[in-house]
C-alpha cells in the first residue's frame, strides 16, 4: 500500500515521467562517448604472453566491425550462374561479392 496512493497523484506522476525522460536524454547524448567492450590486453595480465598477440593484432588486423550483405532473388541451385555471385575465399570470380 503506500505506493499506489503516491504514484495516484499528478505531481508525482509528472515528477516521474520528468525524470524517466531526463534520464533518457542524458543517456542517448552520452552513448556516442561510449566504448565498445573491454580491451583484450587491459583483461590480462601485463606478464602474459598474449599480450604481444593482442598487440600485434590490433596494429595489424584493423579492419572494423563484419559486414552483413542480404541479397535477395538469388538462386543457389547448383545449375545456377548466380552460385558463383556469393563467394568469400580464395579463387572466386573477381565480380562476386
Amino acid at each position: 500500500g503506500v505506493h499506489i496512493p503516491l504514484l495516484a497523484r499528478r505531481g508525482v506522476q509528472a515528477g516521474v515521467l520528468a525524470t524517466f525522460l531526463t534520464t533518457l536524454v542524458l543517456s542517448l547524448a552520452a552513448a556516442p562517448r561510449l566504448s565498445v567492450g573491454l580491451d583484450q590486453a587491459v583483461a590480462l595480465p601485463r606478464d602474459s604472453y598474449l599480450q604481444h598477440y593482442f598487440m600485434d593484432i590490433g596494429a595489424l588486423l584493423r579492419v572494423g566491425p563484419p559486414l552483413f550483405l542480404v541479397v535477395r532473388g538469388l538462386n543457389v541451385s547448383a545449375a545456377s550462374p548466380h552460385v558463383n555471385a556469393l563467394c568469400a575465399t580464395s579463387g572466386c570470380d573477381p565480380h562476386s561479392l
